[in-house]
């Protein structure tokens, strides 16, 4: 399960640099009160078996920061897994980033990229036709009765109805094809003739 970590700061390998001579993986890279200049870093995360270490004003999971160094990729929100046959954590063994979250980060990240690239295709007045023909049939009605009336073809009304549902005009419905239905926050547009008429009228020839 992935959850939402602190990135990594550019400015780590000031502090600490890889070791061999410690599980942490890590040594401290310059001197203070605490540990001097090449002592391996030691403190645990509470009571587990992960260490831990502080960079600038915040703690970091020391296998993070140890994939972090040996590949110069920051794994942000990704979990770093310990292997099977590593059950003390030991992070000088190898370390990889969980494939599920790989695998879902990845399809997210074409979801959104798609989400935007309807937003940015679809005009105004298209939307406006569409809820215009949605009013007309009482805010709520199957996709295929609406393709009928607005004689659009499919693409484009998949495209203009996908536009309306992430704007939050619209909502999916259950039924045979699937349908459609206003939200609650506009249900006021059923009783405004105003907006239908200013749609024009083109669009009260399939009535």
């Amino acid at each position: 399960m992935s959850r939402n970590y602190l990135p990594i700061p550019p400015f780590t390998q000031s502090v600490v640099a890889l070791s061999d001579e410690t599980p942490s993986g890590l040594a401290w890279v310059k001197e203070n009160r605490f540990h001097k200049a090449g002592d391996p870093v030691t403190r645990r995360l509470g009571k587990t078996k992960f260490y831990s270490v502080a960079i600038g004003n915040n703690v970091y999971l020391a296998h993070r920061v140890v994939y972090y160094l040996r590949t110069g990729e920051d794994p942000r929100n990704g979990d770093v897994m310990h292997g099977p046959n590593n059950p003390d954590c030991d992070n000088r063994l190898p370390l990889t980033i969980s494939s599920a979250y790989v695998s879902k980060n990845k399809k997210r990240r074409l979801s959104v990229k798609a989400l935007r690239d309807v937003l940015n295709t679809v005009e105004q007045y298209e939307m406006d036709e569409f809820l215009g023909q949605l009013v007309l049939l009482g805010g709520a009605a199957c996709n295929s009765t609406m393709l009928s009336k607005l004689l659009w073809d499919e693409e484009k009304y998949e495209r203009v109805k996908s536009a309306l549902v992430a704007r939050f005009y619209i909502s999916l419905r259950r039924g045979p094809g699937g349908a459609i239905s206003l939200l609650p926050a506009h249900s006021e547009l059923l009783t405004q003739v105003e907006f239908l008429r200013s749609i024009g009228n083109k669009f009260f020839l399939n009535q």
